[in-house]
């Protein structure tokens, strides 16, 4: 008699103990057991997964192959099965068919039994992916691939653990979020990329697991992003004119007078950070000139020209500008 179908996870060993040999009249005659391991589907042998005995026995020839014969009495044989194993220590696929013939030199008699293996899943490729600042990349199998030799590509499942802190992931229009699946199939498709959300960090990640329909799995695995950083243009806001008649040299072009808003400016750079240098040209027209009253840690070259230079930390600058309209900062002298 032998069992329904077995598995077992590759790397593992089988043992056939419960195959027994039944013959009512053989006695003490000689009964001769084959065992031969086969490619499921195929008809080929299984060289890759070999039968063994545990220890050295009379009446045992080939074993560790993937053919092994039995001689001896019915008790000597269903002994030696006690022993028997299959060793899928170098098995490279996912089915094999296990043919079970005993023969009494009179009557024979054929029995298979299925033998299914889990071959476990390892990464292949995972080597994390480019992107442009604000833009998109399509993540493929040159990036993320798990290999699983018993589990077709839709059967291959990850599983976002942690999702990405300045982009987002999709398969096609479908946003993921923790929790979120998606398989080998959809990186082969096209279907998985991520979109950067334009912020100035130039890393990103997310965290997956992997497993498949049977019992393989891979803990958490970090996938890197390497964000590219663009030059942001720097931007300068705020007041364009004022249409004033300016009689007074020195006049404070923050506070020009109670009904007219004097001039308020704001500068944006998204690249650059508070410590970084800046500079800024401030120009009127010939004749005319501009005079710093105060410079608030920055450093000014041309004072009480028409052409006058502020160098400093990009902090401190922001700070400034957005302090002209408070008054005290910057004086305006007409043309005489």
């Amino acid at each position: 008699s032998v069992p329904g179908a077995q598995d077992v996870n590759a790397g593992d060993t089988l043992s056939l103990s419960a195959v027994t040999v039944y013959d009512d009249d053989a006695g003490v005659n000689s009964v001769v057991l084959s065992l031969t391991g086969g490619i499921a589907g195929t008809g080929s042998p299984a060289t890759d997964a070999v039968i063994g005995i545990v220890s050295a026995a009379p009446g045992v020839a080939g074993s560790g192959t993937s053919q092994v014969t039995l001689t001896g009495t019915l008790a000597e044989i269903n002994a030696l099965l006690l022993a028997v194993e299959i060793d899928s220590s170098s098995a490279d696929h996912a089915d094999y068919v296990l043919s079970v013939e005993a023969s009494d030199g009179t009557g024979s008699d054929l029995e298979h039994i299925t033998i299914r293996l889990n071959l476990e899943p390892a990464i292949e490729n995972s080597t994390g992916v480019t992107v442009a600042e604000n833009g998109t990349v399509y993540i493929t199998e040159e990036h993320l691939l798990v290999l699983d030799g018993d589990n077709i590509n839709v059967e291959r499942i990850f599983t976002v653990g942690t999702v990405p802190q300045y982009g987002t992931l999709f398969v096609l229009d479908r946003e993921l979020t923790m929790g979120s699946m998606f398989t080998q199939d959809d990186i082969e498709s096209g279907y998985l990329h991520y979109v950067h959300g334009g912020t100035e960090e130039a890393a990103d990640s997310f965290i997956y697991t992997f497993s498949d329909t049977h019992t393989g799995a891979i803990a958490d695995t970090v996938f890197a992003i390497t964000v590219t950083p663009l030059n942001d243009v720097l931007e300068l806001t705020g007041t364009t004119e004022i249409t004033r008649n300016v009689e007074q040299s020195g006049q404070d072009l923050g506070t020009m007078n109670t009904v007219h808003a004097g001039i308020s400016i704001s500068i944006l750079d998204p690249d650059l950070s508070a410590a970084e240098s800046i500079t800024v040209d401030l120009t009127v027209g010939a004749g005319s000139s501009l005079g710093i009253l105060a410079a608030d840690g920055l450093t000014v070259t041309g004072d009480l020209s028409n052409a006058v230079r502020l160098q400093g930390s990009f902090g401190d600058m922001a700070l400034w500008l957005e302090s002209i309209i408070d008054g005290g900062r910057l004086a305006y002298t007409p043309r005489a």
